[in-house]
């Protein structure tokens, strides 16, 4: 009868949070070396970072909205730099997205009254077909499309901290 290979598993909780301190082969079992996107959770063992966002004192990235509608053509249009301005109410928004199937665009940083159904902009260059929507696109791909390509456009606006080795900031 051959003679099977047994393992044996052991157990260690992970419960004893981040030692740096400890030489390696010392420390206990279930403290952590390092992380790497993980922290401590305060139950016991951890848990992954929720991650952060940028933030410069103005409105957060996540928290801004775009107004999706569909135009008569998107011929032209170039994302983060074609500004559309209504003819009929006069508000104006920056295109961060659009998608060449549906005909649909994304526009943020609106200014004015809000975009009248129906509208032309720009001189009649466009027109839009359909509803604006306040967050809104065709399909749910489409939103979470414009409104990823929304946050980005809040995020560029967020300038490095000034100052460097010799001037750092304080305070």
């Amino acid at each position: 009868m051959a003679k099977r290979n047994q393992t044996k598993a052991s157990y260690y909780p992970l419960g004893g949070g981040l030692d740096v301190v400890t030489p390696a082969l010392t420390v206990d079992p279930g403290r952590a070396l390092a992380m790497v996107n993980f922290e401590p959770w305060f139950n016991g063992g951890y848990r992954r970072v929720d991650g952060f966002e940028r933030l410069d004192g103005r409105p957060k990235p996540h928290l801004q909205v775009f107004v999706g509608f569909e135009l008569d053509t998107i011929a032209g249009l170039v994302k983060g730099t074609t500004v559309l301005t209504g003819d009929a109410s006069g508000a104006t928004g920056l295109v961060v997205d659009f998608d060449a199937a549906t005909l649909s665009v994304a526009v943020t940083k609106t200014t004015g009254l809000p975009f009248t159904n129906g509208e032309a902009f720009n001189a009649g260059t466009y027109t839009m077909s359909g509803v604006a929507l306040q967050g809104g696109a065709p399909t749910e791909t489409l939103t979470q499309q414009y409104q990823l390509a929304t946050e980005d456009e809040y995020r560029d606006d967020i300038l490095v901290v000034p100052g460097d080795v010799n001037n750092p900031v304080r305070g």
